[in-house]
């Protein structure tokens, strides 16, 4: 979704902070309303996938009821970018639902938990599409007969990429439906191999380049924050490297030698290993990276990337953070 033009975003870096949120802010509710339109827009011109009806067995959830998220309905998962993304709408999928469709089967290839594949809004159903976390217990679903599914606004605003800002009792909640998720045996061996003499000395940095959309990069990417940002703490520290470009990771190597970590499912050959979903490999590749990220002693992450978020998630939510 386009949320601010890339230009604003980029003029984000050079204000304070308290300004900086509050655009923020401003940007976030931008890309859910733009979710929302572009959802309607495909069910109005999709006629497999009509507006759902309500079954015997399925009741609009009442804003007032003491526990709204005991619903008796499914979600239709059906995303089509990133893995951060695809995890966080399954997150909050699982939140209220154990009845759970997907649109392809690229969570099915990293996680053990396996759902349906499906091509069309199953009986019974509502789609998910969207990349943002249930902000809390008291906040309600839409009705069922909706052909999507929404988020009331909670009093506290989102809680997506606001880390150490959501609420504790609402960080363990979501911090435990992250838990839950059972990654494939091939992904926790490659992670348990590759990290087992970390001892809490080792930087997590991921720096998403934004190869794959040049107006992002030119607003977003600033390999040489990176960079200041490590050199300014413990040079005793190794650091773990998750990018989406193999000229940063050869920066990168290049800078810190020996004390550069990187690529736990293997070397890639290109940037086409590092980006898209479409090949079994680049999807285990990419979980695999999230979770060493997740055991790092600090996470330096990137600025409105969801890959950072689940990392921190997958870490319990307890590390110390900086977005860059």
């Amino acid at each position: 979704m386009a949320g601010l033009p890339d230009t604003w975003l980029r003029r984000l870096r050079k204000v304070a902070p308290a300004s900086r949120d509050a655009v923020y802010q401003i940007d976030r509710r931008l890309r859910s309303i733009e979710q929302s339109l572009a959802l309607l827009r495909a069910v109005a011109l999709d006629g497999r996938v009509a507006p759902l009806a309500a079954s015997a067995d399925a009741t609009a959830p009442d804003p007032a009821a003491p526990s709204p998220r005991q619903v008796r309905y499914g979600a239709f998962v059906n995303l089509t970018e990133g893995l951060g993304n695809r995890i966080k709408a399954l997150v909050s999928a699982r939140d209220f639902t154990s009845r759970i469709y997907l649109g392809d089967n690229v969570l099915n290839r990293v996680f053990e938990d396996q759902y349906p594949v499906v091509d069309e809004l199953p009986e019974g159903c509502v789609v998910f599409s969207d990349w943002r976390l249930p902000p809390g217990s008291s906040d309600f679903l839409c009705s069922v007969n909706s052909p999507f599914i929404t988020l009331a606004e909670p009093q506290a605003g989102y809680i997506d990429l606001e880390y150490f800002r959501i609420p504790p009792d609402i960080r363990v909640r979501i911090a435990a439906i992250f838990a839950s998720l059972r990654p494939a045996a091939v992904v926790r061996e490659a992670v348990e191999r590759f990290t087992a003499d970390w001892r809490g000395d080792v930087i997590a940095v991921h720096v998403r380049s934004w190869t794959d959309a040049p107006q992002r990069r030119g607003a977003l990417f600033d390999q040489d924050g990176v960079f200041r940002e490590i050199d300014r703490r413990n040079s005793a520290f190794r650091l773990f490297l998750s990018t989406d470009s193999v000229a940063v990771g050869r920066a990168f190597r290049e800078r810190y030698g020996d004390r550069l970590l990187m690529n736990p499912f293997g070397e890639p050959s290109s940037d086409g290993q590092l980006l898209g979903l479409g090949e079994d490999e680049t999807a285990l590749r990419a979980l695999c990276d999230m979770l060493c990220l997740a055991r790092g002693e600090i996470l330096i992450g990137t600025f409105l990337s969801t890959f950072t978020e689940c990392a921190w998630w997958f870490g319990g939510a307890r590390q110390s953070v900086v977005i860059l």
